[in-house]
């Protein structure tokens, strides 16, 4: 299927579509990434070839840059043959200009782990499941250029073990990372670890077989609560060994708050999603009525759990990826298996009745992939993006984008053998790109980061975190000169990340902000159609925010009475 097979976890990008990678079929077989709509529309944005990495089906990270970011679990060129290896990292952008950004090497750690995050520094954190120094998985971080650093060697052995093959990496409001291990421990069921920006890495549980493993891959994510907690799901474990939903604190209290029995779902894996109330929501593989795995959802206690829907076969199975809850307000996710084509679908369900609706069924177009085990990204034009693992004009996978709106789905780009097999969610960077893994491409064929352009826009209004001062005009060589200086006054100290860009309202009559770089197009509220001028560093620049300053022309005297808005992001 062109649009990939085996679907993995859904994002919802900022665009409000959904975003994800299928770890098989598309162009060269070799997984996709894609995108599709609340509609069902699918779209293949990429196909994997095998150099830049294969079987992905890892979620995709979207970063503040607008690109989507991710991950492959093999592929890359660092074998004798290329395109089979340890897996590449790579960035796509909106459009699905797909770029390779590392290799995964034997000796270097093999990327068959998560996919990407966008910290608060600017760089993308990933787990790489094996390698490293002591062969039991790495904590990485990579800027978008693809300069590349491991954080964190895990160590298994000793008296105390920090868990072996991680999973995931989140970053909490405190700004240390958390993260789970498959394996090791002191009871060999995994672990649960914080790491401090620096790397140093402290172990907050050690799950034992009653709590059963929160699986492998993609599928330890965490989700970070409204109350501060960490929540997240274990695959086994609990009475009936069909697995948990848990609550640990930062401080390293623990909770199991669900334990399955089969009816009501059974062994789940991707992240949770909560709303604006606090319910917990998210799907299980397997169980329920039919078998073929239940989206439910629960409150923070545990105390209320109702299951919303039971999976059909032809409605999908195997739902491996992420809940993702639009704006619309409904829950979209994807089946890495079942639907009509057996190459699994996208879905959307009512949080308030349970109806499904599948918005796409993969294989219904040649090409368009399937297998699809990141899940759904939301872009930032609403639209939601995936990648599978295979189809694409490679059979290396595809990205696609779906339309929550109509369901139109369509494959944004053909996954080539750089970076192919995606199997991570799609991430979209703050420059507005796509950035995620496969596990097969990479110069070292052991995987490849990519990221890929499709011309996405993702900015967004900060305008209320900074404070804008300006100089008073003065004319020379012919224009009248401006400074316009943009200081973050966040009351939350959080950063802001480029680009920045300065939207100039109200200007007097006759005052054309000569150097502009653009107009900010519509959809942007009262600051479309006004001029807006970039912040020094390029589309875009890592790192915080503390102030920049914009040097102005005009042609006129423009006074110091404008409004100005102020925008990270592309537009």
């Amino acid at each position: 299927a062109t649009t990939g097979t085996a679907p993995g976890d859904l994002i919802v990008g900022s665009d409000g579509r959904l975003y994800g990678t299928a770890a098989a079929g598309g162009a060269n077989g070799l997984g996709t990434i894609f995108q599709a709509t609340t509609a069902g529309v699918v779209t293949p944005l990429h196909s994997f070839t095998g150099k830049d990495g294969n079987y992905a089906g890892l979620p995709l990270c979207e970063g503040l840059d607008g690109n989507f970011y991710g991950v492959t679990q093999a592929g890359g060129i660092t074998e004798v043959v290329p395109g089979y290896g340890a897996g590449a990292a790579f960035r796509m952008t909106p459009s699905g200009t797909t770029t390779r950004i590392h290799s995964f090497g034997v000796q270097d750690i093999e990327a068959r782990g998560s996919g990407l995050i966008q910290a608060r520094n600017g760089w993308f954190y990933g787990a790489a499941r094996f390698g490293g120094a002591t062969g039991f998985g790495v904590v990485f971080r990579t800027t978008a250029a693809g300069a590349f650093q491991v954080v964190h060697h895990f160590n298994n052995y000793g008296t105390a073990p920090e868990g072996a093959y991680p999973n995931s990496v989140m970053q909490a409001k405190d700004g240390n990372f958390y993260g789970t291990t498959a394996y090791g421990g002191r009871f060999n069921y995994g672990t649960l670890w914080r790491m401090t920006p620096a790397g140093k890495l402290t172990v907050l549980k050690h799950f034992k077989a009653a709590e059963g493993y929160v699986g492998s891959g993609e599928y330890g994510r965490l989700l970070q609560g409204k109350d501060g907690s960490l929540y997240g799901v274990g695959t086994y474990g609990g009475a009936g060994a069909a697995g948990i939903v848990f609550r640990i604190t930062t401080a390293g209290a623990f909770t199991v708050i669900h334990a399955f029995s089969g009816p009501d779902g059974a062994h789940p894996h991707g992240m949770l999603a909560q709303d604006s109330t606090g319910l917990l929501y998210g799907t299980t593989n397997l169980g329920g009525a039919n078998g073929y795995g239940t989206v439910f959802k629960l409150n923070t206690t545990g105390t209320l759990f109702t299951v919303l829907h039971s999976f059909t076969h032809d409605e999908g199975a195997d739902a491996y990826g992420d809940t993702v809850l639009a704006p619309d307000g409904f829950l979209y996710g994807s089946c890495s298996r079942g639907g009509v084509n057996e190459s699994g679908t996208v879905w959307r369900v009512n949080r308030s009745t349970g109806a499904l609706t599948v918005l796409y069924t993969f294989g219904s177009v040649p090409g368009d992939g399937g297998l699809c085990f990141g899940g759904l990204s939301l872009g930032p034009d609403g639209m939601l993006y995936g990648a599978t693992y295979g189809g694409g004009t490679g059979a290396g996978g595809t990205l696609f984008r779906t339309d929550p709106a109509t369901g139109t789905t369509a494959t944004v780009f053909s996954f080539p053998a750089e970076a192919y097999l995606p199997t991570s969610r799609v991430l979209v960077g703050s420059d507005c790109r796509f950035y995620g893994t496969a596990i097969f491409g990479g110069d070292q064929g052991w995987g490849a980061v990519y990221a890929a352009d499709n011309g996405l826009g993702c900015a967004a209004d900060v305008s209320s975190r900074v404070q804008v001062t300006k100089t008073s005009p003065v004319f020379s060589g012919g224009v009248w000169k401006q400074k316009l200086t943009i200081k973050n006054v966040s009351a939350d100290k959080a950063p802001i990340l480029g680009p920045i860009q300065a939207a100039l309202l109200g200007l007097p009559a006759g005052a054309a902000l000569v150097n502009k770089d653009g107009v900010v197009p519509a959809g942007y509220g009262t600051a479309s159609g006004n001029p807006y001028k970039t912040a020094p560093g390029g589309v875009f620049s890592l790192g915080y925010l503390k102030s920049v300053t914009l040097d102005l022309q005009f042609s006129a005297n423009p006074g110091t009475g404008y409004t100005v808005r102020t925008f990270t992001g592309r537009f």
